[in-house]
């Protein structure tokens, strides 16, 4: 994901609660079909069915709480959501931390009238002094009921689906809703894309999102297909099975990105046709037989090679003016000269890592021009260009329409004049839409760095060609990590007869995209049924298990033992944000430092920065490459704990000390130091460390941790799992950080 940053440009980026399949295109197959379907419509150039009036009573009849009495924004877009024309409704207001959103954000299908999606994202009174009430498995029954009174005539169609929140969300600050999906299934098969999602606040209780995709339409016969066993014998004989780093990042036991080596199929198809196995493209075109590839090349796993490290690592800053230099050699390589002047700036996110840039452009006296020209990445680290987009045609072309191959020399020069160290550790993935012969599109050429003589599929160069010949963008993902060694790991063999038993395909109905690279704005089109790889398609190179590309629900072991406990809601909430351990805790049971400031970072939507990354640890017993060392550079920011001395991770964290820690969180030091004592009427009130009861005062009075039932704080106990997943609850009411 891409974070660019520009003065003069704002990017909100709306997420919803799930994001929908694919949907929409055209399609080069031929299909026998139960009956006639409708015919679908674009909706381009023609009026809305439904005036904004009757848009706006069936946005209010559906979300009456949330809807009535707001002022909206509303405005009609004839593609806005999966090719439909849509009313849209916004809210004026924006709420702002942890990250810009709506507070109100709505479409409205404007053929049929139906809300298409939903999301509310509450301002903080709404919280304010409240609790968790809700657990799952109470907010199940309320979502359960509204999608019953939504849809009263799709449950006999619908199975529940993927709901794995840990995977959807970065970690900056608590999701206070619980999320729930559920899938189309027709024939028996599942429909990919057509899905209703809901999400249940688990503070007020009220559905507070919701998206609705679905195709009125009617699905081929299932008749004729080969079976998965012919089409795995096929697939391993045509394309085979391949060595890969792959990520572990969104599974339930891993809390940090790491990488693995795995066997993968060597395919560039995203479907197969499920009559003859041949490979498919997102649009529902054919691949050839020799094109099925995605590397054509064999590789050897080896041990610590030159590849493993990271050119990039480094953590000081370069001198603008170095960055600058940078820029300006890039421009000439173009063919552009000019006044060089700062753009902007941002940071790139991909795989769970961070990279800063600054960015740079030729000014020309037009601000908002110069914006819209092009732009060149600098690592603030390295001084090495890292991006480049050309936003508009703007150097001069041929005019020829170049060959897939030629666009390829062409990007093999440019990574080797702007990356000549990356030589040799580089291989060529052939992805699905290379080759579109759509001449307003850009050939786009990936390159997988090689570690240890095998590709790393988070990490490398992106360049894109267009039909001139002149490069379009360019991408550089090239990080400091640490790769899992290629010891032990099973055949290529063994690997493919563990393939060959799993048979990972099954059919699916899907609507061909015209467009990949921008599916919400693909035209509704007819289904056409193929068989894809399910979720657990990789073999593990090391243990030969299955591995998938998620988790899935939340492990029952782990929420039961919430089961009838006061603090069940906020530790379900705790939970659903994978904060609680894969192997469970108990509600009782003490927490340590870190698993504290892991909760309270994430409680006040501590977003990590890139200067965070400036902060060198300076904790004596906390050495080298530390675990959580993130977390610990966003506490030290916000001013939460103090970078130097003994941090004691592994040490139980005593109530008041987590008092001092609020009070920090909430910046409210000043007021803690002031030389009068705030009062605090406790029975052991005497037991509370003289530098810490001004701090305990105010706590207490923020509702934030209070005393027993009989007026004890107990200021040296040490803090349990339920008292912390209350006080992170409230404390992320108050300062918001809910998504």
């Amino acid at each position: 994901m891409r974070k660019n940053c520009a003065p003069i440009l704002a990017i909100i980026i709306v997420l919803t609660l799930c994001l929908p399949g694919i949907a929409g295109s055209s399609t080069t197959l031929e299909v026998k079909m139960m009956g006639s379907a409708p015919a679908m419509t674009s909706g381009e150039n023609r009026q809305p069915v439904i005036s904004e009036e009757k848009a706006r009573e069936s946005l209010n009849s559906m979300f009456p709480e949330i809807i009535s009495g707001k002022d909206l924004q509303i405005e009609y877009s004839e593609r806005s959501f999966m090719g439909k024309a849509c009313w849209e409704f916004r809210s004026r207001k924006i709420m702002r931390k942890p990250g810009m959103r709506l507070e109100i954000d709505a479409l409205i299908d404007a053929n049929t009238g139906e809300v298409v999606q939903m999301s509310y994202n509450p301002e903080p009174d709404l919280y304010r002094g409240k609790n968790a009430k809700l657990t799952r498995e109470q907010a199940l029954e309320i979502a359960q009921t509204f999608l019953g009174k939504a849809h009263p005539d799709k449950a006999s169609m619908l199975t529940t689906g993927y709901t794995d929140q840990k995977y959807f969300y970065s970690g900056n600050g608590l999701n206070m809703y619980y999320s729930f999906s559920w899938g189309r299934t027709a024939n028996g098969i599942t429909v990919d894309s057509d899905n209703i999602n809901i999400g249940v606040d688990a503070v007020t209780g009220m559905v507070s999102h919701y998206t609705y995709n679905w195709h009125d339409c009617q699905f081929p016969q299932v008749d004729n297909t080969i079976s998965k066993q012919e089409l795995t014998a096929k697939l391993l004989n045509e394309s085979g099975l391949c060595p890969a780093y792959v990520s572990t990042m969104g599974t339930a036991s891993n809390e940090i990105n790491t990488f693995i080596p795995a066997y993968i199929l060597n395919s560039r198809a995203v479907y197969y046709d499920c009559h003859t196995g041949q490979g498919l493209k997102a649009d529902g075109s054919q691949i050839t037989t020799k094109d099925m590839r995605s590397y054509e090349q064999t590789f050897i796993p080896q041990q610590d090679v030159s590849g493993n490290k990271a050119y990039l690592a480094a953590n000081k800053k370069v001198n603008p003016e170095v960055a600058r230099k940078a820029a300006e050699e890039f421009f000439q390589f173009m063919g552009l000269s000019g006044d060089i002047q700062r753009s902007g700036g941002g940071t790139s996110i991909e795989a769970g890592f961070n990279q800063e840039f600054w960015s740079f452009s030729i000014t020309s006296g037009n601000r908002y021009q110069d914006m819209g020209y092009t732009q060149v990445g600098v690592d603030v680290y390295t001084g090495k260009i890292v991006q480049f987009n050309q936003f508009r045609n703007q150097i001069g072309g041929s005019g020829k329409n170049i060959s897939y191959d030629e666009a390829l020399n062409k990007a093999t020069e440019v990574i080797q004049k702007i990356n000549p160290e990356t030589n040799n550790l580089l291989v060529l993935c052939k992805q699905e839409w290379v080759g579109n012969d759509n001449e307003n599109e850009p050939y786009s050429f990936h390159f997988y760095r090689l570690i240890n003589g095998i590709p790393s599929q988070q990490e490398g160069i992106r360049a894109e060609i267009d039909k001139s010949g002149q490069l379009r963008s360019y991408w550089v993902n090239w990080y400091d990590i640490q790769y899992a060694p290629l010891t032990n790991i099973i055949s290529h063999e063994k690997a493919q007869d563990i393939y060959r038993i799993q048979e990972p395909f099954e059919l699916a109905y899907i609507f061909p995209i015209e467009n990949p690279q921008a599916p919400w704005q693909s035209k509704a089109q007819q289904p056409v049924l193929v068989y894809r790889n399910i979720e657990k398609s990789r073999v593990d190179a090391i243990s030969g298990e299955i591995l998938g590309r998620r988790t899935g629900a939340q492990s029952p072991s782990v929420t039961a033992s919430f089961i009838g406990h006061w603090a069940a809601p906020a530790l379900s909430l705790l939970n659903e944000n994978g904060l609680i351990p894969a192997e469970g805790i108990k509600p009782a049971g003490q927490m340590t430092r870190m698993q504290t400031l892991k909760v309270l970072v994430r409680a006040i939507g501590r977003q990590y920065y890139s200067d965070d990354q400036d902060i060198e640890l300076a904790f004596t017993d906390i050495k080298g490459s530390y675990t959580d060392a993130e977390v610990l550079k966003k506490a030290i920011k916000a001013a939460i704990i103090p970078n130097q001395g003994k941090f004691d991770p592994d040490k139980t964290m005593s109530r008041e000390d987590l008092a001092v820690w609020l009070v920090n969180s909430l910046g409210y030091q000043e007021v803690a130091a002031i030389k009068n004592r705030i009062d605090t009427p406790f029975r052991d009130a005497e037991q509370i460390a003289q530098d810490k009861a001004n701090y305990v005062g105010l706590v207490e009075g923020l509702g934030l941790l209070g005393t027993d039932e009989n007026k004890y704080f107990h200021p040296q106990a040490a803090i349990t799992w339920a008292e912390m997943a209350n006080v992170a609850t409230r404390l992320a009411s108050r300062t918001y950080s809910g998504y």
